[in-house]
């Protein structure tokens, strides 16, 4: 899930207005769902406009916060990471 780092309420209105947020980053509304289904890698470019256009900054673009609270987890639970 490319925009798992989206609230609920974020993904709704991204998906209400694929068009226009297509419009605005010049890609198509296809291109963008791609993105979003894993099917398009897009350039560093793209990410960069998708980030403007969310007004975020780009590496969360990137956030999976379920694998990286998993990879927390178990760096804490770690003893290479608990010694003293």
């Amino acid at each position: 899930d490319a925009f798992k780092w989206m609230d609920a309420e974020m993904f709704e209105e991204c998906v209400k207005n694929t068009e226009e947020i297509a419009e605005k980053c010049n890609l198509s509304a296809r291109y963008l769902t791609d993105i979003e289904r894993g099917l398009h890698c897009p350039t560093i470019n793209k990410i960069e406009i998708l980030a403007k256009v969310f007004s975020i900054e780009p590496y969360m673009l990137f956030k999976n916060f379920d694998r990286d609270e998993k990879i927390i987890k178990k760096m804490k639970e770690s003893r290479q990471y608990n010694q003293k």
